[in-house]
């Protein structure tokens, strides 16, 4: 039992709580794919972690598994299709969670504070559904990229709101609306000028 118990610490030692596990080589990477309807795919990736050797032969072990699943369960709330597997440089593990709720045609994610449950995330990609925009962040982002949102060293979930953009056909349609508006109106001008 205290060989297992000493085990988990070092486990714990990768992801939660403790950063004086963790070497200088060891970097988190997270990216949080956002749905439509809410939900959001989540891939923690803990490359280079000082202990490989001994969690990849720990890693799928229910007691692990479900030390990690109550980690996640703690910051996100509602954990679905946990998953974790490790290859010999890194441990990937992947979730579904309802991170997004609708408000008055606005996704809203609250921030959520990693408050010592897990370590500093050193990338954090966020994934909007395709056709949606950034509203605001708590905090902003570090980088808006093609395709996603970056922050550095995030110790949080960090708050968003999102919103459908509008199609690129509606916004065509629009600008040249406004500008057979501007033609009509100075043409008539002119016209009035005329004698």
């Amino acid at each position: 039992m205290e060989k297992g118990v000493i085990v988990l610490f070092l486990l714990m030692g990768t992801l939660i709580v403790s950063d004086g596990w963790a070497r200088a080589e060891e970097e988190t990477e997270m990216l949080m794919e956002l749905t439509e309807e809410g939900p959001a795919h989540v891939t923690l990736e803990i490359i280079n972690p000082n202990n490989i050797e001994e969690l990849k032969s720990i890693i799928t072990e229910p007691a692990i598994k479900g030390v990690y699943l109550e980690s996640f369960t703690s910051v996100f709330g509602e954990v679905q299709d946990f998953e974790i597997s490790a290859s010999s440089s890194s441990i990937v593990m992947e979730f579904d969670t309802t991170l997004a709720q609708e408000e008055a045609g606005v996704w809203v994610v609250d921030r959520t504070d990693f408050d010592g449950r897990l370590n500093p995330i050193t990338e954090l990609k966020v994934v909007l559904p395709e056709g949606y925009n950034l509203k605001e962040a708590d905090p902003q982002p570090d980088e808006i990229r093609e395709g996603y949102l970056l922050w550095r060293d995030a110790d949080y979930i960090p708050g968003m709101a999102y919103e459908r953009g509008s199609s690129p056909i509606r916004q065509l349609v629009t600008g040249l609306l406004i500008i057979t508006l501007l033609i009509v109106a100075i043409m008539f001008k002119n016209r009035r000028k005329s004698p």
